[in-house]
């Protein structure tokens, strides 16, 4: 880690803050990451879970008729479907992609382990 006490001007500050980085980002980014405060100052901070966009809600609707979910939508997109792809791919045909299984022979609700 970098020897180098971090003293930001005041515009530096300002110019984070309105690129939506906080002074604790901003501090943890040079003096922890190794970060130059260029970077740290202009790189944006991701979403976390709660701060992502509504979806419309026809869409949601739209979605609900084929038996997918809000859920469904967020993680498909997440996974880098399209939207028309995650609104539209019925449930059952997810599975070669890392979807849900709809496996009937087996009780879900079984315990997987032999007695």
């Amino acid at each position: 880690m970098k020897e180098w006490n971090p003293v930001f001007t005041r515009e530096q500050i300002a110019q984070a803050k309105r690129n939506g980085v906080s002074y604790l980002t901003l501090y943890a980014r040079v003096m922890y990451y190794g970060w130059d405060i260029d970077k740290a100052i202009n790189t944006p901070t991701q979403r976390r879970f709660g701060n992502k966009p509504k979806l419309p809600e026809e869409i949601v609707q739209q979605a609900a008729k084929r038996g997918i979910t809000r859920m469904d939508i967020w993680n498909r997109l997440n996974s880098g479907w399209t939207l028309e792809e995650a609104i539209t791919k019925p449930v059952n045909e997810e599975n070669e992609e890392g979807g849900r299984c709809h496996d009937k022979k087996r009780n879900p609700h079984q315990n997987s382990r032999p007695s």
